[in-house]
């Protein structure tokens, strides 16, 4: 039996290898049966998203090369969100781009979101219509970024106010004072304006003369 690290390497490189068949082929114009087999089935079944294939392949093969020790659940959520993030994307393309259906021929098909596309909103749209599905995809398009980035809705303002202070201190400007801070000054602030206050008094008494 071969180790678990190098079943994972395994298939991280097979992962890797399709990519680089796939860009060869949607990428770089490749001949062959390899490049008919890869129009039929892949530009058939995603259409217009064939050409990220290659990416997601090869980002796949990153993951599993990088992070073997990665836990089930983290895997099983990013496969989750992924998958739900491609299907809505890919839905939402479909209607948008004239919403063919296998009647109009596979050109046409091929033109939207293809099989994979057309089989995730026909039944959506036979019942609330293309215009309300999009509405419906866009919700699940926003809730798989939430499964992939491991956020609830009740933390997005925490995150947001996280990821803008990461931000200032990246590009080194303070934060700016709140209205609190205006309304409120220190304690330091009212002492050193004191003491500038006195200094002033003192200098503006007028001297006696004899």
């Amino acid at each position: 039996d071969l180790d678990p690290a190098h079943r994972r390497d395994g298939l991280g490189l097979t992962h890797l290898s399709l990519a680089i068949v796939l860009a060869s082929v949607l990428w770089f114009g490749g001949h062959g049966f390899v490049a008919t087999f890869t129009t039929t089935v892949v530009t058939g079944a995603i259409g217009v998203f064939d050409v990220v294939a290659p990416v997601m392949f090869a980002g796949a093969a990153l993951h599993i090369l990088r992070h073997p020790e990665a836990p089930k659940q983290q895997n099983g959520r990013l496969i989750v969100g992924w998958s739900l993030f491609s299907l809505t994307a890919m839905g939402i393309a479909h209607i948008v781009l004239g919403n063919p259906s296998p009647s109009d021929g596979a050109l046409a098909m091929r033109a939207a979101s293809g099989w994979v596309g057309w089989l995730f909103t026909v039944g959506i749209v036979s019942g609330v219509g293309p215009s309300v599905t999009v509405v419906l995809l866009t919700v699940l398009l926003f809730f798989s970024v939430l499964i992939i980035t491991a956020t609830p809705i009740n933390s997005i303002g925490a995150k947001i106010r996280a990821l803008r202070s990461d931000v200032n201190e990246y590009l080194g400007s303070s934060p700016q004072p709140t209205i609190q801070d205006s309304v409120h000054p220190n304690v330091a602030d009212i002492e050193s304006d004191l003491v500038v206050l006195e200094r002033d008094n003192s200098l503006s008494v007028p001297v006696s003369t004899q």
